[in-house]
């Protein structure tokens, strides 16, 4: 793999990244992802599943500079190489409360005692293997197909790890719905906040963010306005802008 770095500054340079140029690089599912789970109510233990570079956890620490409201973030990611950079990542920004793991999420009941999560979140990848393009670079592959983890594993290793009521957050193709509504129900999940997202107004909607508590199958479910992510010109919408605070 090319491993030249590139150098991105977030939040008015106020936060950086750094990406392979030619790796897994994050997208603006990020920063959306990052303002869907961050919550400023509650002293919350947070673990994400496939942190890449880190992106989200530290997005959702610069949220949490002034609320001091995130007790722990496990960050877990399975690539070598992108657990490399997290860590990088976390140290160039003094990133605090956070745990890294290396490991298969498949093995985390070696590290991480059950029923102790508040949050679980996840952008996980989103093509089964025999659908999507099959990216040639191996790092961009893994975290788009689901060659080590599929959408039941997530929603059942997540059901082991959260504490009773606790919530799980994840983005994901709207194609795919009727698979993680049916993922959902296998493992006794309510189904809390939808938001359907779309490119821009008069397009189909590409992704959907679902919240779901574990243990509460008879749940009302709020369905919140529509996010667009650019304007009709293809500048971000001032939603997205409003996030990345530019």
């Amino acid at each position: 793999m090319n491993s030249e770095i590139t150098i991105n500054k977030l939040f008015k340079e106020q936060i950086i990244i750094k990406q392979y140029q030619k790796g897994y690089r994050f997208s603006i599912d990020s920063p959306i992802l990052a303002d869907f789970v961050y919550e400023d109510n509650n002293k919350n233990t947070y673990l994400e599943i496939g942190t890449g570079s880190g992106i989200i956890p530290i997005m959702m620490s610069f949220f949490d500079k002034k609320n001091d409201c995130i007790k722990k973030i496990y960050a877990v990611e399975l690539q070598e190489s992108l657990c490399k950079l997290a860590k990088e990542n976390f140290k160039l920004n003094e990133i605090k409360n956070i745990e890294l793991l290396n490991e298969n999420i498949k093995n985390i009941k070696k590290l991480i005692e059950p029923n102790i999560i508040d949050v679980v979140f996840s952008n996980p990848p989103f093509f089964e293997i025999s659908k999507g393009r099959v990216n040639p670079n191996n790092e961009k592959f893994i975290a788009r197909h689901e060659v080590h983890l599929n959408l039941f594993e997530l929603i059942k290793i997540s059901n082991y790890l959260l504490k009773a009521n606790g919530k799980l957050k994840v983005i994901y193709p709207i194609e795919r719905l009727s698979q993680i509504l049916i993922a959902l129900e296998k493992y006794s999940y309510g189904i809390s906040k939808i938001v359907i997202i779309y490119p821009k107004k008069g397009e189909n909607a590409k992704l959907i963010m679902i919240e779901a508590i574990k243990g509460k199958k008879s749940i009302e479910t709020k369905v919140l306005p529509p996010l667009y992510i650019n304007k009709n010109n293809e500048e971000y919408s001032d939603f997205v802008n409003g996030i990345l605070k530019l």
